[in-house]
């Protein structure tokens, strides 16, 4: 949360007792994909109506009138070419109380308790910000009669944005911690199946994280999901701490290790160059040169050394650098075809590059300081020249 909100971001906190609202039948033209939005819709709102109810109190006839209200209670919405306020889970309530049939009332009454009950959060207009460009949903506090309900509701908001997104030529990225909880649900677990495989051809990109791979792998669905799953482009950077025998003004025992990782089809030398010159006057300064020199790593093919322009003598050459005008910065390369192979890529479509670096060594050019064991000897003449 920390997170989004410095980024300015939206954090969408929800519960049975937040304020926050969205609305479970909240539509955008683009839905479809070309189709009537209202025809997808409503195979949502059936696969809602039996988490709610169950679906063994769901038979043909049942269907039928939820199929009917989700047209009716839309009906207007779509003459108005989905432009002001979507219905609500409200709405759909009223509208099978005026059916004929005794099943609709029991419908109705089955889902009374998420609609006009204590458990109503997502039957009421939406009243967070679902149009910021960094969006966080967190249903950590969502009890367990309404989990696996907001699950479904969460997945289908997002669907919405990945439509509208698409509609403007934009990508969307999506985050899921703990997917594995997703699959312990069946309509959850059926839901991000099919988003899982539709959002590919829409220009979005669905990672999904977990530590507990053995519980996700009980469900067939996941199962099923991963062995169907072509193999996605990466884009990474993982920070950790690394430790050696090494200790000089440039060198540390430990220190805080930076790795990038990106696979994708034509990636290329030149793609690494331009990463890590772009990282460099970004960060560095933008009189900043690099050079690149050959080397050996097990895993990358090319292999190369990154020096950066002395930050102290400019490239002139002092005793920081040695008199070379350079100061080593990172190793990075080509991922080697062998590995991307081991790994399940297909190293005749898909290429890489790496690269790993020091920021303790990035602290000290950007900041002018001159030894490494500064930053470990906890001298505070030195560490009171830096600002919270």
């Amino acid at each position: 949360s920390q997170l989004i909100n410095a980024l300015g971001g939206e954090v969408i906190h929800i519960s049975a007792t937040s304020e926050n609202h969205i609305n479970a039948m909240d539509l955008n033209s683009e839905y479809g994909d070309g189709a009537n939005p209202v025809i997808l819709k409503s195979e949502f709102i059936l696969s809602l109506c039996e988490q709610l109810v169950g679906s063994n109190n769901l038979g043909a006839k049942q269907k039928s009138i939820i199929d009917r209200c989700t047209a009716s209670t839309y009906r207007y919405y779509q003459q108005g070419n989905y432009q002001g306020t979507p219905p609500t889970l409200q709405d759909f309530y009223e509208e099978l109380l005026k059916q004929p049939e005794p099943e609709a009332k029991e419908i109705a009454l089955g889902i009374e308790l998420f609609v006009n009950g204590s458990l109503n959060t997502f039957a009421k207009p939406t009243n967070v910000d679902t149009n910021n460009r960094l969006i966080c949903y967190d249903i950590l506090e969502l009890g367990k009669q309404l989990l696996p309900i907001g699950m479904l509701v969460v997945l289908d908001s997002i669907l919405n944005r990945i439509t509208m997104n698409r509609a403007k030529g934009r990508n969307t990225f999506i985050f899921i911690d703990e997917i594995y909880l997703l699959f312990q649900h069946e309509y959850s677990a059926n839901f991000l199946f099919t988003l899982w495989k539709r959002v590919r051809k829409y220009g979005a990109y669905c990672t999904g994280i977990t530590q507990n791979v053995e519980d996700m792998l009980q469900s067939h669905t996941a199962r099923t999901m991963l062995a169907n799953e072509d193999k996605t482009p990466i884009r990474m950077i993982c920070p950790g701490k690394t430790y050696r025998r090494e200790d000089d003004a440039t060198h540390s025992h430990q220190f805080t290790q930076a790795e990038g990782l990106v696979i994708d089809k034509n990636i290329s030398l030149a793609d690494l160059k331009g990463t890590l010159e772009i990282f460099a006057k970004k960060i560095i300064g933008e009189n900043s040169k690099l050079r690149f020199r050959p080397s050996y790593f097990p895993f990358t093919e090319p292999s190369y050394e990154v020096d950066v322009s002395c930050f102290k003598c400019g490239g002139k050459g002092c005793n920081i650098c040695k008199q070379t005008g350079w100061i080593e910065v990172l190793g990075s390369g080509m991922v080697h075809p062998n590995v991307l192979r081991m790994c399940g890529y297909d190293p005749e479509k898909y290429s890489g590059f790496a690269f790993g670096l020091g920021l303790e060594r990035i602290a000290m050019f950007k900041y002018g300081i001159p030894d490494m064991r500064y930053l470990y000897q906890n001298d505070v003449r030195f560490l009171e020249q830096f600002s919270r």
